[in-house]
């Protein structure tokens, strides 16, 4: 699982939607958008990074169909207990992006 971004995602009659510019900015909840990367895709990590990104780099094969590494990109809510934190699943990225 790899974070892509963070963004505004407001809840709809239809479900899920990206917050738009009438919605309140503090509206729904700021969702980080998830990558999916199948482990057999990860060819390799640099823990360091370079001198242009100082976290750790992912690299991967990327799908010839689809153009990207992922199986699957969804939108996550953070959640923390005591000092573990996680993304709980909230939607897809084409439920989300569909509507």
């Amino acid at each position: 699982m790899v974070q892509l971004n963070w963004i505004g995602i407001v809840s709809g009659e239809k479900g899920w939607r990206l917050r738009g510019p009438k919605d309140p900015k503090n509206s729904g909840l700021t969702a980080a958008l998830i990558g999916y990367v199948p482990y057999e895709n990860i060819v390799s990590v640099d823990w360091e990074g370079d001198e242009y990104y100082s976290h750790a780099q992912i690299f991967c094969h990327f799908d010839a169909r689809q153009g990207e590494p992922y199986e699957k990109l969804a939108y996550c809510e953070r959640k923390q207990d005591r000092h573990v934190e996680w993304n709980s699943e909230i939607a897809t990225y084409e439920e989300v992006n569909l509507l």
